[in-house]
């Protein structure tokens, strides 16, 4: 990842390791400088298009909700989960072979069950 810093994917991917081995400050870290590494691409490269900025982008959010959550980062989970969903247009959702971001607009919701925020829920 430090041979590329510039390449958002690559830069996340040692988060993966990190989630499963429990270095849960390291997979944040990771993905905040994924996060960093894609802004600047989608910011240089505009009107930055396709399934990078649909797939892989708000994946890092994933990834960095997802690790907050379980050293219970309240505020960074559901701030990450949050801009998850505002990456993925919804409408979106319903084209042929999109299917897949669904989850995107659900991690918001799991975030705030994990914190138990039933108010903001319900």
């Amino acid at each position: 990842a430090s041979l590329m810093p510039g390449a958002g994917h690559l830069v996340h991917m040692p988060g993966h390791i990190y989630i499963r081995v429990g270095r849960y400050e390291d997979a944040i870290k990771a993905n905040e400088h994924a996060v960093h590494a894609d802004e600047t691409y989608i910011r240089d490269h505009s009107p930055a298009v396709g399934i990078y900025v649909l797939g892989y982008y708000p994946h890092n959010y994933d990834f960095l909700a997802f690790a907050a959550s379980m050293i219970g980062r309240e505020a960074q989970a559901i701030a990450a989960a949050d801009k998850i969903a505002a990456l993925v247009p919804q409408e979106l959702l319903h084209e042929p072979g999109m299917a897949f971001l669904q989850h995107h607009q659900t991690r918001h919701l799991q975030m705030r069950v994990r914190f138990n925020r039933w108010d903001e829920l319900l």
